[in-house]
């Protein structure tokens, strides 16, 4: 969620509420999504997705937010 957060304070640079509003969002939806599911919260859940996007950031020049958008598309 820091870097969540992070990000959207680099882009809205004027606001720092739309930041806070936005990571509140973001948790109060999985709350919500693990209460009406009866799930335990699993931290390392979307950890490789989340890795996957950073490597595919890292190595794919050229594309807006360094995110290749074909990838994105076969997914």
């Amino acid at each position: 969620m820091k870097d969540f957060y992070g990000r959207l304070c680099d882009r809205n640079t004027q606001s720092k509420m739309i930041g806070v509003t936005a990571t509140m969002r973001k948790l109060l939806l999985l709350i919500y999504s693990l209460w009406k599911s009866g799930e335990k919260y699993d931290p390392t859940r979307n950890k490789t997705a989340c890795d996957k996007q950073k490597k595919e950031a890292e190595t794919t020049e050229g594309q807006p937010h360094g995110i290749d958008v074909g990838t994105l598309a076969e997914e």
